[in-house]
């Protein structure tokens, strides 16, 4: 199971603390709109390796952003077309899971056929957030 989401680099701190709690493979859509988004990109990459090795993270970049909205489903997109696993978590960038919720599903996959029956019937699973 992937966790799937999209960041523009403001939201790099929020992704980390969401790795940490994920503690399974993940796929990160980026928007880089100038060069200071490369740079921060480039060290956060650099300061966090440990967390980073189980995540692919991909750049969408955009030299005019002028009149555009932030592409929110190019991202969600570009994230998903490159997971490397048969299920995938797409959440938000500031939804932060349970540090449980990564080996939990896993397990539920395992245990219980309707579960895994329903997902590969294409059934969609909604997790409830609660603050």
């Amino acid at each position: 199971i992937t966790l799937a989401t999209h960041i523009s680099t403001n939201k790099l701190d929020v992704f980390l603390k969401q790795l940490k709690q994920w503690n399974g493979p993940a796929s990160c859509a980026v928007y880089i709109t100038n060069q200071e988004d490369i740079m921060q990109l480039t060290d956060f990459v650099s300061s966090n390796k440990d967390y980073l090795k189980l995540t692919s993270i991909h750049a969408m970049i955009e030299s005019s952003t002028a009149g555009r909205d932030y592409p929110m489903s190019h991202l969600r997109n570009l994230a998903l077309d490159n997971i490397q696993s048969d299920y995938f978590l797409a959440i938000d960038a500031d939804f932060i899971t349970d540090d449980t919720a990564y080996g939990e599903l896993k397990r539920e996959l395992k245990k219980k056929q309707k579960f895994y029956k329903d997902l590969r019937n294409k059934t969609l699973y909604v997790l409830p957030a609660f603050e």
